[in-house]
């Protein structure tokens, strides 16, 4: 329990708020594992939702800076995006916290994932994995980096789809989200209008 948020009082108050609290807790969540296992372990088959990423599809990240080999395929995924008809917009802010970074890592995947709060996020592209599988590295790079931010953007893996968030895809030539993945994301955020 967050301590700055708990209300202070007389310790034996306290106690028995914190007894009263762990039984209501108890409670609550074996109501919840009997009435939801199968949504949990359909979350990556059934759903294309992820409830992982951001609490809101305008992204802003950390500006980065590539050679060649990088930049382009980086900047095409932002651009990729953004060019849908949807709620998103990404883009780079020097005050964002938000990070993508590219660089060796010794784990076979290829982009990772990873919020650090509702507006924050790190997306890692291993340079390793990237360089040894690509036929067409800027294709590849942009299609993991648009694959990532679809996790920022709440959508989950959709195997067997023709989809960016399909784990088998194409990353040499799919390097776009389909039209699934944009209605997903318009489904993750409805409270976007486009008027």
């Amino acid at each position: 329990m967050n301590q700055a948020l708990t209300p202070h009082g007389p310790p034996r108050q306290r106690s028995t708020r914190r007894r009263g609290l762990i039984s209501a807790a108890a409670v609550v969540t074996a109501a919840l594992c009997l009435a939801v296992p199968t949504a949990v372990a359909q979350a990556d088959e059934g759903s294309p939702f992820s409830y992982i990423g951001q609490d809101t599809p305008k992204i802003a990240v950390y500006p980065y800076s590539y050679n060649s080999q990088w930049q382009p395929g980086m900047d095409a995924a932002l651009a990729n995006w953004n060019a849908t008809y949807s709620p998103v917009s990404l883009t780079k802010k020097s005050s964002s916290t938000s990070t993508v970074t590219a660089a060796s890592y010794s784990a076979n995947w290829y982009g990772y994932y990873q919020a650090c709060g509702g507006t924050c996020l790190y997306i890692r592209l291993n340079s390793r994995t990237i360089s040894k599988d690509s036929a067409n590295q800027k294709n590849y790079v942009t299609s993991v980096l648009v694959h990532e931010y679809g996790h920022a953007l709440n959508l989950g893996h959709r195997d067997g789809q023709s989809s960016i968030m399909n784990r088998q895809r194409n990353r040499n030539t799919m390097v776009k989200p389909s039209s699934s993945d944009v209605t997903n994301v318009i489904r993750a955020f409805p409270s976007w209008n486009p008027s």
